[in-house]
């Protein structure tokens, strides 16, 4: 499913979202779904753009996400999209870019993608920007290691930021 649109210059329409979508345990109602990554580009008269991907679209090779995704076209036209992904132990954040053509740019994190595996959700990732000098911010919940005796369940906000290339930025 598409969770995301964007407004792009002429017109364009570039949204993100979950495909191949399929329950982290088959056999449980209640598992989680995980999807893979799909950028798709539509023409203002909402008519798949030929001119990126194959018809339009573009499967990516991230895996394991989330159905919900983040989706912005920075000024350089680069996209970035931010959601949550399943490592194998965890729901982490992720943070992806690709070129305007949709293919991963290789000098951000490793072949485009950054996951921030140290950071596990409670929740999706609840927003993110770009600040003045390029790098990313991140916000969302984490679970605290320590959960509350009456709640059993507690979750933190963390703020996270990102360099220009995808490392964790600690100034």
């Amino acid at each position: 499913c598409i969770e995301l649109a964007s407004q792009r210059s002429a017109g364009r329409i570039l949204a993100a979202g979950g495909i191949g979508c399929a329950p982290l345990v088959p056999t449980d109602l209640n598992s989680p779904y995980y999807c893979t990554l799909q950028l798709a580009r539509y023409l203002a008269s909402g008519v798949p753009d030929a001119s990126f991907g194959t018809n339009g679209r573009i499967e990516t090779a991230l895996t394991s996400i989330d159905q919900e995704v983040n989706l912005r076209v920075k000024a350089d036209g680069t996209l970035l999209a931010v959601g949550t992904r399943y490592n194998g132990t965890n729901n982490v954040p992720f943070v992806a870019q690709f070129t305007s053509a949709g293919a991963p740019v290789p000098s951000f994190g490793t072949n485009g993608v950054v996951s921030l595996d140290s950071l596990p959700l409670g929740f999706p990732v609840i927003g993110f920007v770009n600040d003045y000098s390029g790098r990313i911010l991140i916000v969302g919940t984490t679970l605290d290691p320590n959960p509350g005796v009456a709640t059993g369940e507690h979750e933190d906000i963390f703020v996270t930021r990102l360099t220009t290339s995808g490392a964790t930025d600690t100034t």
